[in-house]
């Protein structure tokens, strides 16, 4: 089986919009970063089987827990912004079967309540997307097999720096 390559560095534009992996991924994130809320039914973006990989080595496995931590993890924060630094797409799919590995470089800022400065992290994800599993979908596709990197003692370290001097 042969793999077809997509490489983009930079944020999302038309180009990667012309990829349908990462027109899925531009989607999830634009969604995400639109409401912390997630009102997205829990399907939309991850499949009911999919599990998630955590840097604190913690896995969530199934949208609906994915979508509890998740949930959790944004209630300190107003809201996030995310910018693409670099993108990858290894797409094997076949007929009649998609198959995308995604590694996406982000730099995601993180506006806390109360104080309007973001803290900037950033955040590498691999999502393995394939055709959807329940019918629900967006363009037919869910993520399975997610892994986040970050450090998140970034995040955490200027939490307290700020809290500190206030």
């Amino acid at each position: 089986m042969a793999a077809t390559i997509f490489k983009h560095t930079g944020d999302f534009d038309a180009l990667t919009k012309s990829n349908r992996a990462l027109r899925f991924v531009h989607k999830y994130f634009a969604e995400v970063t639109s409401s912390l809320k997630l009102n997205y039914p829990d399907t939309e973006y991850y499949a009911p089987s999919a599990v998630f990989f955590d840097t604190k080595n913690v896995t969530y496995t199934g949208a609906k827990d994915i979508k509890k931590w998740m949930l959790e993890l944004f209630s300190p924060f107003e809201k996030l912004s995310l910018t693409g630094m670099s993108f990858f797409v290894v797409d094997e799919s076949t007929s009649g079967k998609s198959l995308y590995t995604v590694n996406a470089e982000t730099m995601v800022s993180y506006y806390v309540k109360g104080d309007p400065v973001p803290i900037s992290v950033p955040r590498m994800f691999v999502f393995e997307i394939k055709d959807d599993e329940d019918g629900q979908g967006w363009d037919r596709l869910q993520f399975f097999d997610i892994k986040l990197y970050w450090d998140t003692a970034l995040l955490v370290g200027d939490i307290k720096r700020r809290k500190a001097t206030t």
